[in-house]
């Protein structure tokens, strides 16, 4: 009986110490995860962090819904609506040229979402921000619309 006492107490002893092991190792993972900071995405005074666009795509289901909430992640409607991914002038009659988007900026959504679609080309990307910024200015316009009556 002593044997079996003695193999229950050593058992108990184990299994705490695989708990505070756990514990210690959940503890570093947290210190690691706050100390490191995730790369940011810079767009002028602006920074991103890479995390929180990650964190956007994940959760859309399709390539227009990761582009659209990727792009909403680092940029403001206007600025979105007022540049454009090459910066070269449209086929339609446009008086003015629109500025491209930040290079460095861009590729870095570029990058993003090409883990989550890496079948996605960046020509894919591209068409997708373009029905993005349609799609943006087709709401303004409704909603300027509906403020009209």
């Amino acid at each position: 009986m002593d044997y079996l006492h003695k193999q229950l107490r050593h058992y108990a002893t184990l299994e705490d110490l695989r708990d505070v092991k756990k514990r210690l190792r959940q503890l570093e993972k947290k210190q690691q995860s706050t100390s490191s900071q995730s790369p940011k995405i810079q767009v002028g005074e602006l920074q991103v962090d890479q995390d929180v666009v990650r964190n956007a795509v994940s959760k859309s289901c399709t390539l227009f819904g990761a582009v659209k909430s990727a792009l909403m992640a680092i940029f403001s409607i206007d600025y979105i609506l007022s540049h454009s991914v090459s910066g070269k002038k449209a086929n339609i009659q446009q008086q003015n040229i629109k500025s491209p988007y930040d290079p460095v900026a861009f590729q870095q959504l570029t990058n993003i979402l090409q883990e989550k679609y890496p079948e996605a080309s960046k020509a894919d990307i591209t068409r997708k921000c373009h029905s993005v910024q349609k799609a943006l200015k087709r709401s303004q316009c409704s909603a300027g619309h509906h403020e009209d009556k």
